[in-house]
């Protein structure tokens, strides 16, 4: 089975086509090859056009997403794939307002938000069917100085746009760009989607993509890049004014994680009653170093909480996978950016731009923007 899109010549009238003058075009295109159509499932005469609604959503009760707002040519997916987000961005924001944990002015973020790469589509769209109509490369086509056609260089260029990925959202109630400390992690652009890289996960040593601890179920994470907190555990003294450059990480993330998890802190703050401590906004942890160099006793236990079900805490065991059996401790949420036994070595922080003695922290939204 194929599919064809077939330019016809100009002035024709979409109306006015016929199944027999797209299957002779065709023929015409494959010239010397012959080409015989057993049957065909579908077929459609459209003239191309890029179109965009005034408005995408009427008194923040109606909400216009995909073709009902942008049309364009069929090529490069982006009819899916723009309408798929904007369903999605939409969807979130619809589900946290009906869950209670947001109001409905959320729901202005939609318009602010879509309505902006819509008007980017459109534009990106007459510059791809102009070069998808095989003129010549000085007149904005992809023909070259033999008259061949090359459409490699427009799609290379174009793969990272039609993915999705190259999207940035503008300051709103939800994206800060202006108040976020960009230094910090020059590889996550506020406002971009969170890209993925390998990291180790700490309780069990599996080479996982990071992205896959930020399943799409409706919930705010906070990731936190903690540096290398390595030290000897029995020597802490939180209450000291100056620490050793040793201690120092180790200082910094378990007073944050205080903060976080206190009766008064974020996370308390937003938690729904008789939820679980991550229901709402989870906290991921990275930490940099080697792996069998740290104790899991080292790392804040509010880091590692109680979660699920029967809420129970176990005490503690020699046998670590006994320990495992005993308690419901919630130890998926902590990652190393260290080398694994099998698949080598994500270099997370290199790929971040995270310097590991200064550390950041991203705030993940549920449709896992920064």
């Amino acid at each position: 089975m194929n599919r064809f899109y077939i330019e016809l010549p100009h002035g024709t009238v979409a109306k006015k086509v016929k199944l027999e003058d797209l299957q002779a075009a065709t023929r015409q295109i494959f010239r010397p090859y012959q080409v015989d159509f057993a049957d065909t499932f579908w077929w459609s005469a459209y003239s191309i056009g890029q179109r965009l609604a005034d408005h995408f959503s009427k008194a923040n009760r109606v909400f216009l997403t995909g073709d009902a707002c942008h049309t364009h040519s069929p090529k490069a997916g982006q009819g899916m794939n723009v309408s798929l987000q904007d369903g999605y961005n939409i969807g979130w924001k619809i589900a946290s307002i009906l869950k209670g944990q947001t109001g409905p002015e959320l729901l202005k973020t939609y318009v602010i938000e879509r309505q902006r790469i819509a008007e980017i589509l459109i534009n990106w769209d007459k510059v791809w069917a102009k070069q998808m109509a095989s003129m010549g490369k000085d007149a904005g086509g992809v023909l070259d100085a033999d008259g061949n056609i090359d459409f490699s260089e427009i799609f290379v260029k174009a793969e990272a746009f039609t993915a999705g990925l190259t999207v940035i959202y503008d300051d709103s109630s939800i994206t800060r760009a202006k108040g976020s400390s960009q230094q910090l992690a020059t590889n996550l652009i506020v406002g971009m989607r969170f890209p993925s890289i390998q990291v180790v996960r700490f309780c069990d040593a599996f080479p996982m993509q990071l992205v896959r601890a930020l399943p799409s179920d409706g919930r705010w994470r906070i990731v936190i890049f903690a540096g290398d907190i390595r030290q000897d555990a029995a020597s802490r003294k939180l209450n000291q004014v100056s620490y050793a450059s040793d201690q120092l990480a180790y200082v910094l993330i378990y007073q944050l994680g205080e903060y976080l998890f206190s009766d008064g802190g974020l996370i308390q703050k937003h938690l729904p009653p008789g939820s679980d401590i991550d229901s709402f906004i989870e906290v991921i942890v990275v930490l940099f170093g080697e792996r069998l160099k740290i104790d899991q006793e080292q790392i804040p236990q509010c880091f590692w909480p109680v979660t699920g079900k029967w809420q129970m805490r176990g005490r503690a065991n020699p046998d670590y996978l006994l320990s495992l059996l005993t308690t419901r401790l919630d130890l998926h949420k902590i990652y190393i950016d260290d080398e694994s036994y099998h698949g080598g070595h994500g270099h997370a922080y290199d790929f971040y731009g995270v310097h590991p003695e200064k550390g950041t922290i991203a705030i993940i939204r549920p449709d896992n923007c920064k």
